[in-house]
């Protein structure tokens, strides 16, 4: 919304109506996902590993690309592989942290 707050300056009813339902939907679903904090705080957990694996392992952190396609194509793959060697180690029940700190420094893949 701009500066001016719009949604004050609505002067048709149908408008201003299906505004306000969408704030209160909006609002809702905000209480409704901080009152279930803790099944997003694990998905967040998954999240953050991944992207530690692809800067400890696979290199995205030192990325040197010139190129912006360049640069996309490679984060995806590191990315790609990162979810895999992720799902490859809670599958064979490895702590993820502990392995990625064991062969993190070891590897370049670029």
């Amino acid at each position: 919304m701009s500066p001016r707050l719009e949604l004050f300056e609505i002067h048709d009813p149908e408008k201003k109506e299906k505004v306000m339902s969408e704030m209160k939907d909006l609002v809702s679903s905000i209480i409704e996902k901080s009152l279930n904090y803790d099944e997003y705080k694990k998905k967040r957990s998954i999240i953050e590993k991944i992207f530690k694996i692809a800067k400890q392992v696979y290199g995205v952190k030192d990325l040197h690309v010139y190129h912006r396609e360049g640069a996309y194509w490679k984060i995806f793959i590191g990315f790609y592989f990162s979810c895999l060697l992720y799902q490859d180690l809670k599958d064979e029940k490895i702590n993820v942290d502990r392995a990625v700190g064991l062969f993190g420094d070891n590897t370049d893949v670029w």
